[in-house]
């Protein structure tokens, strides 16, 4: 199967981390936020299927919320705020490529 650049770039990142010793992410019930919480206003559908797709090539544990205001109805992904935090750093490392939704938010452009 032929992997994505940023598959290969989050599994060097992953590996360096065991290889350190890094500690993974904690599992307990108050430690998971949704994107709203992480950045303090409606992430739209878009980011939230990018976070998705980059939380399964990290393979990082993620629960759903059930939501319902005035603005939306619906299932909330929630992650780590230490996860979250890493994603907002590492989309700008990853390079551009056609096929992943993640080029959108490079700053050089897909």
């Amino acid at each position: 199967m032929n992997q994505s650049p940023t598959y290969h770039l989050a599994k060097q990142i992953w590996d360096a981390e065991e290889f350190l010793g890094v500690q993974h992410y904690m599992q307990t019930e108050e430690q998971f936020i949704s994107l709203f919480d992480h950045l303090n206003k409606a992430a739209g559908s878009e980011l939230g299927k990018q976070v998705a797709e980059y939380a399964k090539i990290r393979n990082v544990p993620f629960r759903v919320r059930h939501v319902q205001n005035k603005k939306y109805t619906g299932n909330v992904m929630l992650y780590q705020p230490e996860f979250l935090k890493e994603f907002f750093q590492t989309k700008f490392l990853l390079v551009p490529n056609p096929e992943s939704k993640l080029t959108e938010f490079l700053p050089f452009g897909a």
